[in-house]
């Protein structure tokens, strides 16, 4: 008897039940960061195996949506893991192109032990999160609500926010928050809470990229599901992302917003609409800027005036391709991405994806991942024969801004990479969206 038919019979609310656990979640997450209580990983671990075990594969994915933002302050890669083993033993059409490339990015990782140390666990670890990842963007017949699991995606983001602001509060007046002028996000470091601290704590240039991927996600559902609320967290991200201070934040959006407008340009009709769409926006923000986050803007506008717009990733980009290029074999398999700054003795970790695929992988692995990604939207277009332009700005964000930070190594990029993905498989009707 399946788990649905047991719900039919009992005449129980799966989704209310559903909805509860993760209230409880939300719940528990926030009292343990914002008043220091000392709540246990194991909690949490337990919430998501009850989900695994008791609830399909559509309700995994949205709860998997749900963790995505706040995953810094969980142990988001061992419930990454139990998820893995939840829809293989469920079922899942399996994706042999995703499988063999995962298989094979697993022996090159194995072989790197050859540089230096090499942890088994860790090498675990990140397969858990690729494969879950991965395996959802590669099913042949991906015929999971969409917009519901992007609808928990941003539950979980005003989860992940209440908490972060809600640590900020503990120690500051809203009023000294929003003239703080800091880069908000990295809660770790400015209340010293140490590298070991189970909470939630953003690299500012990383929580910029999830607002970035909220930002646009949410101008097409709005359009899609005809629902005007979806503009009041697209505003909030907005505003979010300016209080990050990251430069690559502020280029990202002004390039993007600037791309989707003019994807939206199909008549002089829609040419005036996006003006004045673009005015009111511009005008808001502007306002907000000016006023309540004025401290942040100039803060921001100062980073761009004084500091290198490169932040020495030039010379980082150098270093390694020179050091690569010195050995055949490192160039073709790369080191593995087990601190591979050691292997390269050097201090700084690479700050461009490609690269960083480079010298993880080598050129080798480079091709591997081209051909990857290639094949995900060639398989979302199979999905989706309709797609807007607009559907694939969420997902190529997240590899544009990669290539000023981390790749693969930066484990929560590949479910923001997920998330990307449901937004190009969104289908601008209401037809046909359940499964099991």
């Amino acid at each position: 008897m399946t788990l649905d038919r047991i719900y039919q019979d009992s005449k129980i609310d799966k989704e209310k039940i559903f909805f509860g656990i993760l209230i409880v979640f939300s719940f528990l997450f926030i009292i343990r960061d914002v008043l220091q209580l000392n709540i246990p990983r194991s909690v949490f671990i337990f919430l998501a195996v009850i989900i695994c075990l008791f609830f399909n594969n559509n309700h995994v994915y949205c709860f998997l949506a749900f963790i995505i933002p706040g995953a810094n302050g969980i142990s988001y890669t061992f419930i990454s893991l139990i998820v893995l083993l939840s829809l293989i033993i469920k079922g899942i059409n399996f994706n042999s192109t995703i499988l063999i490339i995962g298989l094979i990015l697993s022996v090159i990782e194995i072989l790197s032990f050859i540089y230096g140390p090499f942890n088994l666990f860790e090498l675990v670890r990140f397969m858990g999160v690729f494969f879950v990842a991965f395996l959802y963007m590669g099913e042949i017949k991906n015929n999971y609500d969409h917009a519901k699991i992007l609808n928990y995606f941003y539950f979980g983001f005003i989860v992940a926010m209440i908490n972060l602001f809600g640590q900020y509060i503990m120690h500051y007046s809203i009023i000294e928050l929003f003239n703080l002028s800091i880069r908000f996000g990295n809660t770790e470091e400015l209340f010293g809470y140490g590298k070991d601290a189970i909470l939630l704590s953003y690299n500012a240039n990383g929580l910029g990229t999830l607002c970035l991927l909220v930002i646009f996600s949410t101008l097409i559902m709005a359009k899609f599901q005809n629902k005007k609320i979806y503009y009041i967290l697209t505003f909030f991200s907005i505003l979010v992302g300016v209080m990050t201070q990251s430069r690559t934040f502020l280029l990202s959006f002004l390039m993007t917003i600037v791309v989707y407008f003019l994807f939206n340009i199909r008549s002089v009709r829609d040419f005036l609409r996006v003006i004045i769409l673009g005015s009111i926006i511009g005008g808001i923000c502007v306002f907000i800027f000016a006023t309540v986050l004025s401290s942040y803007a100039e803060s921001l506008l100062e980073r761009f005036q004084t500091s290198d717009l490169f932040n020495g990733r030039i010379e980082i980009m150098q270093y390694y391709l020179l050091e690569s290029l010195k050995y055949p074999l490192r160039f073709l398999f790369g080191v593995g991405m087990q601190d591979y700054q050691g292997k390269y003795l050097y201090e700084m970790s690479c700050h461009n994806a490609f690269q960083e695929i480079m010298i993880t992988w080598g050129i080798t692995g480079l091709f591997i991942i081209v051909y990857l990604f290639y094949y995900i939207i060639k398989n979302a277009r199979m999905q989706n024969s309709k797609i807007l332009l607009t559907q694939y700005l969420p997902f190529f964000i997240i590899i544009f801004v990669a290539q000023m930070g981390q790749g693969f190594t930066d484990y929560p990029a590949m479910l923001w990479l997920m998330i990307g993905y449901t937004a190009m498989l969104l289908k601008n009707d209401k037809e046909g969206k359940k499964i099991d």
